[in-house]
């Protein structure tokens, strides 16, 4: 029996995939253009709401996503990145070495970096608000063409 379920998220910009558990907590979300690497059964029924507010998000509202997050396989360190990350609103961004301060680890900056790159969770954990320290975006899971538009989106949110 498959612990998980895969739901399809209809967008402008093209589908998303959300993966959740049985629980249904959010395992990771896959941005347009990428699968998972094994199979899950699918559920015929959209997460409507989860939808409308990736839609809306996608649009240029700065939207709260309140969905729980299936944090398992995390680090206790990651966690803290994530928590760290949490905190940065949208339209700003904060470097990798201003994460790892907030995480009480000033000089664990490629450790953050590390934590990052693992974050199965992105725009949940809005892992493209964290850029290089020299400004620089730097990586991203879906790419550094959607960090780019992320950025530019919430620059242009009114908060």
């Amino acid at each position: 029996m498959n612990q998980f379920v895969l739901y399809s998220l209809k967008t402008r910009l093209g589908v998303f995939k959300m993966l959740l558990n049985k629980k249904g907590g959010v395992y990771r979300l896959y941005f347009p253009g990428s699968e998972p690497q094994e199979k899950f059964p699918e559920d015929i029924l959209s997460c409507k709401r989860m939808e409308n507010a990736l839609n809306r998000f996608l649009e240029g509202e700065d939207v709260l996503f309140f969905y729980p997050l299936d944090l398992s396989g995390y680090t206790t360190f990651q966690i803290k990145v994530f928590w760290a990350v949490n905190s940065i609103a949208a339209g700003e961004v904060k470097t990798y070495r201003e994460v790892a301060e907030a995480t009480h680890s000033p000089k664990a900056w490629r450790a953050v970096g590390n934590a990052l790159a693992a974050n199965r969770h992105p725009l949940f954990i809005p892992c493209h608000r964290v850029v290089k320290n020299n400004g620089e975006p730097g990586g991203f899971t879906a790419g550094s063409n959607w960090k780019h538009w992320l950025l530019e989106l919430e620059n242009k949110m009114e908060t």
